[in-house]
């Protein structure tokens, strides 16, 4: 049972104002006929929310009362028997009951087709709805998109209009540059004219350089021929000298062999004086520390004996002097 639709219906009895009694009793009716549902009491007052609670079981009992009543039929006949009668009722009230059984079938059927449509609808609805919501969010998305066309739109146009000035203004430059190209082609003009006046000057002055030069040409070629007699001359002159000279050479050459091979003797001589005078040098150094030692020998000795011969210290004393003093001139006047 569709409860929300159960609820819409008894909100409807209700807006139409009915008594209490008859408000439950329609209840009772929808509930058992077209929702094919066992009323009770509390499920009544659930749903109708009015009166006490006496109200849904009175009207209940009531339902019951009169369905029982109705179901039966009742055939009143003057020459019908009594028995016959009730067996006529109970045979209307079974055709009634199949004619209803029937029609709740039927309705049951409708209510599934009307079940299928309204699934179907939904159904429809909710795609609907997701298509609503695509084409929402393709709108939204749209009018963000033509937001930033007419944004750009707005700063091409700015743009359009900056380069439309800048257009302009070179236009006009070049307008300008026109002018100053065709005053500069003027010049340009003016100067080639000028420069062929000086060209031409200048190939006249240059022709007349180079007739001059052919003629410092000519006398340098005689100049020349003078100056071939003359080298043949001194050639022959040279060649005389060269003899000559190459002749000194050789005497000079011989000569310096010899001075050469006297300068090396002179260097071995040389060389093995400086080791003769060297070895001469550490020799007298020698000797002469030699002679101090014995000099220093000499003084201890005679200090010695001036002490034991006293008279004969002095003479003796003397006598060392002088003979150290000429074996000392001997020796240096030898090793000089």
């Amino acid at each position: 049972m569709d409860e929300k639709q159960l609820r819409e219906d008894i909100e409807h009895l209700k807006a139409m104002g009915l008594k209490t009694a008859d408000l439950y009793r329609e209840a009772c009716v929808i509930i058992f006929f077209r929702y094919g549902k066992t009323p009770t009491a509390n499920g009544l007052y659930q749903l109708v929310r009015k009166g006490s609670m006496s109200a849904p079981a009175e009207a209940l009992a009531k339902f019951w009362q009169d369905l029982r009543a109705n179901s039966r039929g009742t055939i009143s006949h003057p020459d019908l028997p009594e028995a016959l009668q009730e067996i006529a009722g109970e045979l209307v009230a079974e055709l009634w009951r199949q004619a209803r059984q029937r029609s709740d079938e039927a309705v049951e059927l409708i209510k599934a087709g009307a079940a299928a449509s309204v699934e179907l609808a939904e159904n429809t609805a909710n795609l609907l709805r997701e298509a609503n919501e695509k084409l929402q969010a393709q709108l939204s998305e749209s009018a963000v998109n033509f937001r930033h066309l007419s944004k750009e739109l707005a700063d091409t146009e700015k743009r359009l209009t900056v380069a439309s000035s800048t257009n302009l203004a070179m236009t006009e430059e070049v307008r300008r540059l026109g002018l100053q190209a065709d005053e500069h082609e003027k010049r340009v003009k003016e100067t080639r004219q000028e420069f062929s006046r000086e060209l031409q000057l200048q190939r006249d002055e240059k022709e007349r350089e180079v007739q001059r030069l052919n003629e410092a040409e000519k006398r340098v070629n005689l100049e020349l021929d003078r100056g071939r007699v003359a080298l043949k001359r001194a050639e022959k002159i040279a060649e005389g000298a060269a003899e000559n000279e190459r002749k000194t050479a050789i005497l000079c050459e011989q000569r310096i062999s010899e001075l050469s091979v006297t300068v090396e003797l002179l260097k071995n001589q040389l060389s093995s004086a400086v080791s003769a005078t060297q070895l001469a040098t550490e020799q007298r150094e020698a000797l002469v520390r030699d002679l101090s030692a014995a000099d220093m020998r000499l003084a201890e000795l005679l200090g010695r004996g001036r002490q034991t011969q006293q008279p004969t210290s002095h003479l003796s004393s003397k006598a060392g002097k002088r003979s150290n003093t000429v074996k000392r001139k001997s020796l240096r006047k030898n090793w000089r």
